[in-house]
Order: C-alpha cells, then sequence, then structure tokens
C-alpha cells in the first residue's frame, strides 16, 4: 500500500504529537495549546486521526478527560513508545506526525535524530506547526537533511562545518546510514 497516495490527492493524515515537561493543570492547557497551534496551521487541508501525547507524569483516565475538556484531542494512542508501534502497521491510520514545534519531539539531538529517522524509515515524516507548511507531495524528507537545515538555523549559517560533523558523529554512532 502505498501511504503517500493519499498525500498526494490531498488527503492526509496526520497523528498529533504533544509533549509537555509540566504536570496536573498545567499540562492539560499546554497539551490543549499545542493541539490548536497543529489544527491552526492545518487550515483543513488535513486530517488529525490519531492522538500521542506525553508529560513526565502518568496519564490516567482523568487527565485524558481534562485534555479533552480544555480542547484537546477526543481520545489518546499512547506515548511516543505506541506511536513508534504503530508506525510499522499498514494500516496505522496516519500519514505524516504533526508536532507545535521540533522541540516537543525532544530536547537531545541523538533523540531527535534518531526519532525523526524512524519515522522516515516507515515512509513518514515529522511536521511542525511553527515551520513553514510544505506541499502534500513532498511529505517525506531525508532525516539527516531536515537535521541538518535545524542545525545549521540554530547554531547561525557560518557553523554550516560543525552541523555536517555532528551529523556524521550521529551517524557513527547509529552505526552508518
Amino acid at each position: 500500500m502505498d501511504r503517500t497516495a493519499d498525500a498526494a490527492l490531498g488527503n492526509p493524515r496526520l497523528a498529533f504529537w504533544g509533549y509537555t515537561n509540566s504536570c496536573g493543570a498545567t499540562a492539560v492547557l499546554a497539551l490543549a495549546r499545542q493541539l490548536r497551534a497543529c489544527e491552526a496551521v492545518i487550515d483543513g487541508r488535513a486530517e488529525i486521526t490519531r492522538f500521542f501525547y506525553e508529560t513526565p507524569g502518568p496519564i490516567d483516565d482523568l487527565m485524558i478527560l481534562a485534555v479533552r475538556g480544555a480542547g484537546g484531542p477526543l481520545q489518546w494512542d499512547g506515548g511516543w513508545d505506541q506511536l513508534a508501534t504503530a508506525l510499522p502497521s499498514a494500516d496505522r491510520g496516519f500519514d505524516a506526525i504533526i508536532c507545535e514545534s521540533f522541540d516537543r519531539i525532544g530536547r537531545n539531538v541523538m533523540r531527535v535524530f534518531g526519532r525523526e529517522h524512524l519515522v522516515a524509515e516507515h515512509g513518514a515524516t515529522i511536521l511542525c506547526a511553527n515551520e513553514p507548511w510544505p506541499e502534500l507531495s513532498e511529505f517525506v524528507a531525508a532525516p539527516s537533511d531536515r537535521l541538518r537545515r535545524r542545525i545549521t538555523m540554530a547554531l547561525g549559517e557560518d557553523s554550516y562545518a560543525m552541523a555536517n560533523a555532528l551529523l556524521a558523529r550521529v551517524k557513527v554512532r547509529r552505526g552508518g546510514g
């Protein structure tokens, strides 16, 4: 099954990814805000079909109800481990993952690269509400190229060589490719 076919036809299905370092009521509001930011940038061009999020504390039925009541998703499909487990499935229900900003994927470069690489290995990509929205036919991008751009932007244009050196170290630690 060609998962990019639906995306190319203009009906991409997205999985929402949310993360907050907060707990309790602050976490509820943060997750709802993240979802609203994603919905605003989508603006009818795609549909969020799955909802994954994490907080430092446990997510129970009360938390799920509170997030829903604050304008968050109707259901909770799990955290990152459940999202990763869904990726290889032919009926996973999404073509790409959307989050509010790339720092929701992780604060550690190795974690971000690993997660983005895993997503790309299964024919999907990570979209961020605070980045330019790609053409729907351009859903899949090479993770190392996207990460290189992010590192270069963070370090400044003069640091392109430093970004390449960092990516080379990441590839060596992961055993290549």
